[in-house]
């Protein structure tokens, strides 16, 4: 496409279409010479690439590799020789990072902890997926959790992902116990010692 070709009369064409060219030797001989040009169709590039840190390096359409973030500029030849070139820009966003902080719950043996999430960097929305037991586990934060270790992997719109944990504490299980002293001839001595744990 855009090219000129030379038909063989030494005319110059460069529209795809039937020529026909006729000659004549020196002895008279007549002859015609048809010649059918075709256009290959043109390539097309549109490539903006958004990629993890952990993507690189990142191998680009032409199979060169892309060692960081930046402006590459890659060709492509078809079977027919034609070439055509084109600028690929990838980028990198911050990196995905997430932290967790848990709540303890309030009782030993209770399902009264939460978990909160902070989620920096990465691309468009983020889905979350908790480990350890929880009844919701795409919710970013939980509630009423009980005791225990969390992990969270949050994931972006490119697939980048980031890990996190959290864990949940409970107060030792509260019990009591007592000591009594016997009040002695009847006068009002006696005692009671209690003894309160957790």
């Amino acid at each position: 496409d855009g090219e000129v070709y030379t038909l063989p009369n030494g005319t110059t064409v460069n529209i795809a279409g039937t020529y026909v060219n006729a000659f004549s030797t020196t002895q008279g001989c007549d002859s015609t010479l048809t010649t059918i040009l075709s256009v290959n169709a043109t390539y097309l590039f549109d490539f903006n690439i958004n990629i993890c840190d952990s993507d690189l390096p990142y191998l680009l359409p032409n199979g060169s590799l892309a060692a960081q973030a930046g402006t590459y500029t890659v060709t492509a030849t078809d079977a027919n020789g034609c070439t055509a070139a084109a600028t690929i820009e990838v980028t990198e966003p911050a990196a995905l990072e997430i932290t967790a902080n848990a709540i303890d719950v309030d009782c030993n043996g209770a399902s009264t902890g939460s978990l909160q999430t902070n989620v920096n960097g990465g691309t468009g929305a983020y889905t979350y997926v908790w480990t350890g037991g929880i009844a919701n586990p795409t919710d970013p934060n939980p509630s009423d959790v009980p005791a225990n270790m969390y992990t969270v992997i949050v994931t972006d719109d490119n697939g980048c992902t980031a890990v996190a944990q959290a864990e949940v504490t409970e107060p030792a299980a509260l019990s009591a116990s007592s000591t009594t002293v016997e009040s002695s001839c009847g006068e009002p001595n006696g005692s009671i010692d209690l003894t309160v744990d957790g």
